[in-house]
């Protein structure tokens, strides 16, 4: 995630996708944000079935409390896991995060 935020203006955000069926990725985004002081929401937008547009997760994460009045009405706090490692280059493990 350093990396990212090393390409990106200091006020930037980031906004990975993380919508999965299988992994629960939400808890990994809050650990990493959490581990590097960084500010971050979940944004959840809803399914519209009849244009076949799917829901989809999505996290923000910046060095500043966002300030988009939108934003942050529709967002929501993150999921914590407790006792899930921070994953970095060397560590993640997938059996902590499957659903």
């Amino acid at each position: 995630m350093r990396l990212y935020f090393r390409h990106l203006k200091p006020d930037g955000v980031l906004a990975p996708h993380l919508s999965n069926n299988h992994l629960a990725l939400i808890p990994v985004a809050e650990a990493l944000a959490r581990t590097l002081n960084m500010q971050a929401v979940l944004v959840d937008s809803a399914p519209f079935e009849t244009d076949e547009i799917f829901g989809a997760k999505w996290v923000l994460v910046s060095p500043e409390p966002l300030r988009m009045p939108d934003v942050t009405e529709a967002s929501q706090e993150l999921w914590v896991r407790p006792g899930l490692g921070v994953w970095t280059d060397d560590y993640s493990n997938l059996f902590q995060i499957l659903k």
